[in-house]
């Protein structure tokens, strides 16, 4: 069996050395290295179930943090998605609210577990009472109504901001700017230059 590396990616020759003095040479030997590297890259990692990476990470399926790297690994099949990831994750590491938010959470975890061990028909039977709660009020639509008419009134208030004097000024000084920014360029290129 051909060796693999971490991510399941067959392991790549290593590049050869440039040794050559033939700038030519030289310069095939590092387009054939780039090339090589290039196909390990987009080689298609071989297709995964989640099913069997889920297993793959423990035995404990309930476990949230094996889950999600082993979605995690599911997902990092596609490329795309791969890079996605990559940016999200680079992204939440250099967050503001990462540290804050990760020690939130351990400690709700920390109180709340007991309780959800202890009482599980319960915990279950509240967060479906919260979901159900959640659909019959259906506080989305709270805001449809007014987002509908905000365009309408945006643009009515627009519309009569123009007829304030001090709005007409401002105008009128940006369209003088602009005007006269056209000119001093129009001279530094001369008569007779194009555009």
């Amino acid at each position: 069996m051909s060796e693999e590396t971490a991510n399941g990616r067959p392991a790549g020759r290593a590049a050869p050395a440039v040794t050559s003095r033939d700038p030519m040479r030289a310069a095939m030997l590092r387009l054939a290295a780039s090339r090589s590297q290039l196909q390990i890259a987009m080689t298609p990692v071989p297709h995964r179930s989640f099913a069997s990476v889920s297993a793959a990470q423990g035995a404990n399926g309930l476990d949230p943090t094996a889950w999600l790297a082993a979605l995690r690994e599911y997902l990092s099949q596609w490329p795309l998605v791969r890079t996605a990831l990559d940016a999200l994750g680079g992204y939440w590491s250099a967050h503001p609210l990462r540290a804050s938010s990760e020690a939130t959470l351990a400690e709700v975890e920390q109180a709340v577990a007991p309780v959800v061990r202890r009482h599980p028909v319960t915990a279950v039977a509240v967060a479906a009472g919260a979901g159900a709660l959640l659909v019959a009020l259906r506080p989305w639509r709270w805001l449809a109504g007014p987002l509908k008419a905000a365009p309408r009134k945006a643009s009515r208030w627009a519309l009569a901001q123009l007829t304030q004097p001090a709005v007409q000024t401002a105008l009128v000084g940006l369209l003088a700017s602009q005007l006269a920014r056209g000119n001093r360029s129009a001279t530094r290129r001369g008569p007779g230059a194009g555009p």
